[in-house]
């Protein structure tokens, strides 16, 4: 049994290291806004270029195995928070970055969840019923490439106890 959803490509998990743990995503800021001459505000980002940052913490018994793990580190991060999006009627959908396996639900507007045919890597394909609601829900957690920003470790000696946090940021 897992102690958490969580998973960390080159970070193993002993036991006691990842129960409650908690994780935020932050948009990376890339762009500007700016005022035209006639006073639209604009965005000079480039679209393709929207990243996430994430701060993962947990306060438990020990810490994970962060050895070898440094500044720059690349991991692979099999999200705790879930993504979703607003989705018309339609039989395939487009997820923005790849899904955890087994993580992809569909529902919609009235919370009746939907029959899932296949996920291959972001497309999600719905089994083909009637129509129904105009609006869908797809909920999943995200498997992101990250990179280390930084990660501290925390051992309360008296009170057998440990946390860390772990910073990271989209590739």
């Amino acid at each position: 049994m897992y102690e958490s959803e969580l998973t960390l490509d080159r970070i193993g998990f002993p036991p006691f290291s990842a129960r409650n743990c908690q994780q935020t995503l932050i948009p990376v800021m890339s762009g500007d806004l700016r005022r035209t001459v006639n006073g639209t505000l604009i965005y000079t980002g480039n679209e393709g270029h929207h990243k996430f940052q994430t701060v993962i913490q947990c306060q438990d018994k020990s810490c994970p195995a962060f050895e070898g793990i440094w500044r720059g580190s690349l991991v692979k991060v099999g999200c705790i928070q879930r993504l979703s999006q607003e989705v018309k009627y339609l039989r395939e959908i487009m997820l923005y970055r790849d899904p955890v396996e087994n993580s992809v639900i569909v529902m919609d507007e009235n919370r009746q969840e939907k029959e899932i045919e296949s996920v291959t890597e972001r497309i999600v394909r719905i089994r083909d019923q009637q129509q129904g609601p105009d609006k869908w829900y797809v909920f999943y957690r995200p498997s992101l490439a990250m990179r280390v920003i930084s990660y501290k470790l925390l051992t309360d000696e008296w009170g057998f106890s440990g946390g860390w946090q772990l910073d990271l940021e989209e590739v």
